[in-house]
């Protein structure tokens, strides 16, 4: 097939597609309700999901239902059996609060709970796991303003807990690279 033909069926496709696409952005468009009509309106270019990386971070927003969500979330994975080791999922609250939830992995004593340090600075208070599910045991998170600072200032978040069997301690590291860009990003989507 000469290099001509090529060009031109390359080009008749994306026209295709271009069509196809328009007319289907053209059916969404015609005779909205109020609610989708404002629900694709509350993202960037009417999007409704929208997913971006900011270093180590990813912030994702969705409109399930029509109602706006967003969060910032890492997940780490064991690069020899790509299983979850642990994730983080943060989100902006209306009155600017960040709440969210840490999955562990499972095989930590429950009762010890958790500690959170950032960076060298001496751990936090333990907190408890919330509940136990088949992706992790869950722990709930909240950090006031002077915490948020700290993070966004900070190289690394850990996470110290305990070995069921063992009892010794077991230290796990969150990169807060891309932490204050991911939050001021939910931040800003979420309003």
């Amino acid at each position: 097939m000469s290099r001509s033909v090529k060009i031109a069926l390359v080009t008749a496709m994306t026209l295709a597609m271009t069509v196809c696409a328009e007319a289907q952005t053209t059916k969404t468009k015609t005779a909205p309700s109020a609610s989708a009509e404002q629900a694709t309106s509350t993202l960037p270019g009417g999007a409704t999901s929208l997913q971006e990386t900011y270093d180590d971070w990813s912030v994702a927003c969705a409109m399930p239902g029509g109602r706006k969500s967003c969060s910032f979330s890492q997940t780490q994975v064991n690069q020899q059996n790509q299983q979850r080791v642990l994730a983080i999922e943060l989100t902006s609250g209306q009155d600017g609060a960040i709440t969210g939830v840490l999955a562990m992995p499972f095989g930590l004593a429950l009762a010890d709970g958790v500690t959170l340090q950032i960076d060298d600075a001496a751990p936090g208070g333990q907190i408890a796991y919330q509940t136990c599910l088949p992706v992790g045991c869950v722990v709930p998170l909240k950090f006031n303003a002077d915490y948020l600072a700290n993070l966004e200032k900070g190289k690394q978040l850990k996470v110290n807990a305990v070995a069921a069997d063992t009892g010794k301690p077991l230290t796990f590291t969150i990169s807060l690279k891309g932490f204050a860009p991911a939050l001021s990003r939910t931040r800003s989507l979420s309003q």
